[in-house]
This record gives C-alpha cells, sequence and structure tokens, in this order.
C-alpha cells in the first residue's frame, strides 16, 4: 500500500507485508524493480502511480525459484491492484 504521510504532506509511506517471508519480498520487488512498477502502473487507473496524493494498494504474489528456493524478479506476479477514492 502506498499513501501520502498524514503528518508530513510531501512525504509518503509504504507498507509492504506478506503472511511470509516470500510474500514481504515479493511486494519490496514490486516497489523497487522499473518492470514490476510498470505492470503496476499498467494495472491502475491513468496517473494514480505519479499522484503522489493517491492511496493505492497492490497484491502480488511471490513464487521461489526451486533450485535455490529464492526469489527471482521474474516470478513476481501482481495479481490485482485497487484504488482509494
Amino acid at each position: 500500500m502506498r499513501a501520502p504521510h498524514p503528518r508530513y504532506p510531501d512525504r509518503l509511506v509504504f507498507i509492504m507485508a506478506g503472511a511470509h517471508s516470500l510474500g514481504t519480498g515479493a511486494a519490496c520487488l514490486a516497489a523497487a524493480r522499473s518492470t514490476l512498477i510498470n505492470q503496476l502502473r499498467e494495472k491502475l487507473r491513468t496517473w494514480v502511480l505519479e499522484d503522489k496524493r493517491r492511496t493505492f494498494w497492490a497484491l502480488v504474489k511471490g513464487d521461489a525459484n526451486p533450485e535455490d528456493y529464492l526469489l527471482d524478479e521474474e516470478k513476481v506476479t501482481i495479481i490485482e491492484v485497487g484504488v482509494y477514492d
């Protein structure tokens, strides 16, 4: 979830959490990797990502690599997004 900071209007608050470390890692990758950020942008309504006053959430899924059980960017999927109006 990304939202304006309640006390400091020029700042943002991000809440990135998962039920397990794999989900938290997927949320962090979705907020940091440009390919995943672009996927978020495509799923959100126009200009929501660019408008720092808008609050939105994203449901992401991460699948561990079967060879080393680590999370790769390619294994993160944006499942659903929404905007709080």
